[in-house]
C-alpha cells in the first residue's frame, strides 16, 4: 500500500481522536517491520505499535510519531489514554514531542534525536517511559512529575515536583528535593510487558520477555530481548461479542464467533486451547492462571483495502486491562 494511502488512514484516525476525550472509538495503528516516511500524530484512545521482535525493526521517519496539546491551547494535563510501543521514531526534525500526562506511556521505543515532554512549556502532569532509548536530550520542560524505568538517554534536563528514575542510564544523580530528582541506580526485579510481533515466516507470535534482576538500561540493548516466543495459537481469541465467561475461560472449550457482517469475513469458530506456557509464565509472577483472561490478539473484521487489516486487540485480566478496537495493521509501502 502506498505511503499516501497510509498517511490518509493515519490522518482519518487523528481527525476523529485528536480531542475525542470522552468518545467511544478505539484505534490501534500496527506497523509491520519496515521503514515508513509518514507523520503519526497520536490522539485519544490510540495506540501505535511496531510488529518487529525489536523496536529497531520498524522505523517511522518523516514527521515521526508525536502528541501535542494544540487542541487544548497547549495544556497537556488532559492528554490521557494513548500509547506508543516497540517502534523507532526518527523524525527529520531531530526532535520528538510527547506532550501527554497519565495513561500515556512510551514503552520499548527508540527515539533518534531529542525528546520534549510538554507543548512549548505548556502545562503537563506526569508520564511514564520504560525500556526505551532517546539518543539525544530529554527535556521535561513543565512536566510536574515523571517516572522513567530502565531507559537510556543522551541526557535529561529540567524538573518540577519530582522526576523519578529507576534503572536508567544518562539521568541526573539523586538530589531530591533540590533539584527534585529521585534516582535509583537499578531495578531490583522487572518483568517487561509481553508484546505481539510477526516472525520471519510471517506468523503472529507473542514475545514474553525474561525476568531481569538488578537491571539497568533496556532489555534490548544487546540485540533481541531475551525471553520466550509463544505462537498466537496459545492464546484465547476474543472479539467484542465474546462473553465474560468465554474470556475468563470458566466455561471450558467455548467457541467464539468471529464473523462480522461489515466486511464479509467467513464464519470462523475458534476454540479455547491449552495455555500451559502462559500459565507457567504467570505462575512465576505469583499470578493465579485461572484468574487471568489470557492476552488476546484477535482479528475481528477485515476492510476491503489492500494491505490493511482491522483488528481488535484485547489484553485483559479479571482485575482490569485494556480493550482496543478498530485498529490498523499497516504494511510497508511498495512505492509512493
Amino acid at each position: 500500500m502506498s505511503t499516501t494511502t497510509i498517511q490518509d488512514e493515519i490522518n482519518q484516525v487523528y481527525s476523529t481522536q485528536e480531542s475525542n476525550q470522552f468518545g467511544t472509538q478505539r484505534y490501534e495503528l500496527m506497523f509491520e517491520p519496515g521503514t515508513y516516511d509518514v507523520t503519526v500524530p497520536v490522539g485519544f484512545y490510540t495506540e501505535v505499535v511496531g510488529l518487529g521482535q525489536s523496536p529497531t525493526q520498524t522505523v517511522i521517519t518523516g514527521g515521526g510519531i508525536y502528541t501535542d496539546a494544540s487542541w487544548n491551547g497547549g495544556n497537556a494535563t488532559e492528554n490521557f489514554w494513548r500509547d506508543v510501543e516497540n517502534i523507532t521514531i526518527d523524525p527529520s526534525s531531530g526532535s520528538t514531542e510527547w506532550a501527554a500526562s497519565q495513561a500515556a506511556p512510551l514503552r520499548r521505543v527508540d527515539i533518534v534525536g531529542n525528546a520534549v515532554l510538554a507543548d512549548n512549556n505548556g502545562w503537563a502532569s506526569g508520564g511514564f517511559i520504560g525500556d526505551s532509548v532517546v539518543t539525544g536530550q530529554v527535556n521535561s520542560e513543565t512536566q510536574q512529575q515523571y517516572i522513567s524505568r530502565n531507559d537510556q538517554y543522551g541526557s535529561w534536563t529540567s524538573s518540577s515536583w519530582n522526576m523519578v528514575f529507576v534503572g536508567d542510564i544518562g539521568v541526573p544523580a539523586q538530589s531530591f528535593p533540590s533539584p527534585p530528582d529521585t534516582t535509583v541506580s537499578s531495578t531490583p526485579a522487572i518483568a517487561e510487558k509481553p508484546y505481539p510481533y510477526i516472525d520471519s515466516s510471517g506468523n503472529w507470535d507473542v514475545f514474553v520477555p525474561g525476568d531481569r534482576t538488578n537491571a539497568q538500561g533496556t532489555s534490548w540493548s544487546g540485540g533481541n530481548t531475551p525471553g520466550t516466543s509463544l505462537p498466537i495459537s496459545d492464546f484465547y481469541i476474543a472479539t467484542p461479542s465474546s462473553t465474560v465467561v468465554q474470556i475468563s475461560g470458566l466455561g471450558g472449550e467455548l467457541p467464539v464467533d468471529r464473523a462480522h457482517s461489515d466486511a464479509g469475513v467467513v464464519r470462523d469458530v475458534v476454540e479455547r486451547r491449552p495455555h500451559a506456557p502462559v500459565a507457567e509464565h504467570l505462575a512465576r509472577r505469583g499470578q493465579d492462571a485461572p484468574q487471568v483472561a489470557l492476552g488476546v490478539l484477535a482479528q475481528s473484521r477485515r476492510r476491503r483495502l489492500p494491505g490493511v487489516h482491522s483488528h481488535s486487540t484485547i489484553l485483559a485480566t479479571r482485575s482490569g486491562g485494556k480493550h482496543i478496537r478498530g485498529d490498523e495493521m499497516i504494511r510497508p509501502s511498495a512505492g509512493p
